[in-house]
């Protein structure tokens, strides 16, 4: 190597010099390029699964508020329209659980989890409506429109004997 550069005269040597430096200087930009590239799809992979996880968790409490009015007015008033409504939400949460299994494998756990609770959610209330259904949603159905069927006919067969009221 020695006998090649000692051919070269200075300014073919610092010429020489300066273009290993710049070769050198291309390769140090190109890496950080590629760094600097890596790092950016990295964060923005975390700020979409970060974005994604937020939105989820919203969605799933709108979800659950939604639901738990819709149950709180269905005690109130026995009304089947809003145990329908309480069933579409918990299917809708059930949808979005899914989702939000499909984003990591933390979340995959954690949605498990909700899956789990959600249904058993479901299946306690499904409970609570075959109860009113049992009991009668209004007074002419179910246990209790049997007994007020009962008490009429014992308030009919006092008033054929005569018997005064009940």
């Amino acid at each position: 190597m020695g006998k090649i550069t000692s051919k070269f005269r200075i300014g073919e040597k610092i010429f020489l010099g300066f273009g290993l430096v710049g070769c050198l200087f291309l390769v140090v930009i190109w890496q950080y390029h590629a760094m600097l590239e890596a790092t950016v799809k990295d964060y923005q992979r975390l700020l979409d699964i970060y974005v994604a996880r937020l939105t989820h968790a919203q969605t799933i409490e709108q979800h659950i508020l939604s639901a738990r009015l819709s149950e709180k007015d269905f005690i109130a008033t026995r009304d089947m329209k809003d145990a329908e409504l309480v069933k579409a939400n918990t299917d809708a949460l059930l949808t979005i659980t899914d989702r939000l299994a499909s984003l990591d494998h933390d979340d995959k756990r954690v949605a498990n989890h909700i899956r789990r609770l959600s249904e058993d959610y479901q299946q306690a209330f499904s409970a609570l409506i075959n109860a009113w259904h049992v009991k009668g949603l209004d007074y002419n159905s179910g246990l209790q429109g049997a007994f007020r069927n009962s008490v009429h006919e014992l308030e009919a067969l006092a008033a054929q004997f005569e018997t005064g009221d009940l």
